[in-house]
């Protein structure tokens, strides 16, 4: 078959090549590729352009991590509260770049978004990121990690970071990274728990994100977890003492 007559690979099939490329290489060639892997993401991870690539079986496991995290009580700073809004979005990719899963609940309000606001390309784009930051030995705090992602990416990448910062392993085996964005906080959360800690919307915004994946990956691990009172996570207790 001529190159004329192949047929034309859809959004779909390059992204997911993209990926499986990215994922195959060395850190110092996943930091070369990292600039246009964003831009292609920012511009063509929607919705139906992912969806056709997730594991139904694991979509279905992801639907109920997310509904588990959701309900997570956590215990942040002596506070019992459950920190969490009915939202958010969260993609998975394992080691060889496929994508796993992804869920998006967007917030009731998106005011602060824009109403077309797409939260699947920040969430998968933070899963490649947090990849490379892992692979490349260079996981540092959100606001570091975020100034050198823009850095070697050429400001292509726009985003806080928000994901796993190392592969969350199955009961199957598999090993992946979980991307999340648009996961808000409620209100009082932030004022009252987090009164205090010194953060920029962009470092908290981050925080919770991470955090979100974080927990989600713990259900994701243990699937019959029950939902129960967590410590808070490594991200939100940086944030609670000015980290």
């Amino acid at each position: 078959m001529s190159e004329e007559s192949r047929p034309k690979e859809t959004s779909s099939q390059t992204l997911q090549r993209m990926l499986n490329e990215f994922a195959a290489a060395t850190p110092d060639s996943q930091r070369t590729q990292l600039e246009d892997l964003i831009k292609f993401i920012k511009q063509n991870a929607t919705k139906e352009a992912i969806m056709p690539l997730v594991n139904k079986e694991f979509q279905q496991n992801l639907h109920t991590a997310m509904a588990s995290t959701l309900q997570t009580p956590l215990d942040i700073d002596g506070q019992e509260v459950n920190p969490w809004t009915n939202c958010g979005t969260v993609v998975v990719i394992d080691l060889n770049g496929n994508i796993q899963g992804a869920i998006s609940i967007p917030p009731t309000n998106m005011e602060d978004y824009g109403s077309s606001f797409n939260f699947y390309a920040p969430a998968l784009g933070k899963a490649v990121a947090s990849m490379y930051l892992r692979n490349s030995g260079l996981i540092g705090g959100i606001a570091d990690n975020r100034r050198h992602l823009k850095e070697i990416t050429n400001g292509a990448f726009t985003w806080h970071t928000g994901a796993t910062d190392e592969p969350v392993t199955l009961n199957n085996s598999t090993s992946v990274y979980l991307g999340a964005s648009g996961c808000e906080a409620v209100p009082n959360v932030i004022s009252s728990v987090l009164d205090g800690a010194t953060s920029t919307h962009w470092t908290q915004a981050g925080t919770f994100d991470e955090a979100f994946a974080g927990i989600t990956g713990t259900y994701l691990q243990d699937p019959a977890k029950q939902v129960q009172t967590m410590n808070a996570p490594r991200p939100i207790e940086r944030l609670v003492a000015g980290n």
